[in-house]
């Protein structure tokens, strides 16, 4: 089971998220478009267009739009 869901940040805008307790959930995010800041606690990470990077629900994160276009992508869920 799993999902694919398509999203956006617009400039200047963040998503924040808590620390979610799926031990069984894998994440991934691959940038269609623009430039993605990811932030886990201290470590920061810019993903441009192409980038894929998994992220982990047990550390709360952090989707940020620091560029000065929207920034389009897609979250992969698998269980």
């Amino acid at each position: 089971a799993g999902a694919t869901i398509a999203s956006f940040v617009s400039y200047g805008a963040e998503v924040q998220y808590g620390v979610m307790h799926e031990p069984h959930y894998d994440q991934h995010v691959l940038v269609l478009a623009g430039k993605l800041t990811m932030i886990f606690d201290e470590d920061i990470y810019e993903l441009t267009t192409g980038d894929c990077m998994r992220s982990r629900f047990d550390v709360a994160h952090t989707f940020a739009n620091r560029s000065r276009s929207a920034v389009k992508y897609l979250v992969i869920i698998a269980r």
